[in-house]
């Protein structure tokens, strides 16, 4: 509820915004890495790569978007090179944008910013010869994407370069098991069942 209205509340401030609006297209490639949660650690999950998009409209200081997100984890131990491990995240982010000028060692135009996001979130493991399904956990609104970062222009082409972090928390969803072909599946708190991830990206943004 907390994030619907912060969404709402970011979408307000700019259309009320008196500059000239963008729309940006973005494609990022980075890391994608398991970060434990209570019960749910990352003992055999190491990272792995992760892909990104986005298409977000701009305001002055303020960008609503839609992320996409899909990255993989490497499994380690025994039998981990028959198990395929992935993520997946599509969701509408709010982020605030803050001049960096003046700042120094940044280059002119830079900006900063944070997100925050809520929508589809899953993670999955699948037995790579069979492609059966192992487990998984997915929830359809309520995983949360908190964001911080940085952009800046390359030229005068519309062209611009951003770095970011993100955080992944998956608060509440269903988690199933494949036993023998059938699916045993429960809704759980995802904060307590789930871990969460962390990616760092390297984006590539256009603006129209």
């Amino acid at each position: 509820m907390v994030l619907r209205i912060l969404l709402v509340l970011g979408l307000l401030v700019a259309l009320t915004s008196p500059a000239r609006a963008g729309l940006e297209l973005g494609a990022g490639l980075g890391v994608n890495s398991c970060l434990p949660d209570e019960a749910a650690n990352c003992e055999r999950l190491w990272p792995n790569v992760d892909l990104s998009a986005s298409l977000e409209y701009r305001w002055e200081q303020v960008g609503l978007g839609l992320d996409y997100d899909y990255g993989w984890l490497t499994p380690s131990g025994e039998g981990a090179d028959q198990v395929r491990v992935s993520t997946m995240h599509l969701m509408p982010v709010l982020r605030v944008y803050r001049s960096l000028q003046g700042c120094a060692g940044w280059p002119e135009g830079a900006e900063a910013f944070a997100g925050v996001g809520f929508g589809w979130s899953e993670q999955r493991q699948v037995d790579v010869d069979s492609g059966d399904e192992i487990s998984s956990f997915s929830t359809f609104i309520q995983g949360v994407k908190l964001s911080l970062g940085a952009v800046w222009p390359i030229g005068e082409s519309g062209l611009a370069f951003s770095t970011r972090a993100d955080l992944f928390v998956n608060t509440y969803g269903e988690s199933c098991v494949g036993l023998s072909g059938a699916r045993d599946c429960q809704e759980v708190d995802g904060t307590q069942d789930v871990a969460e991830t962390v990616h760092g990206v390297a984006e590539l943004r256009y603006r129209f």
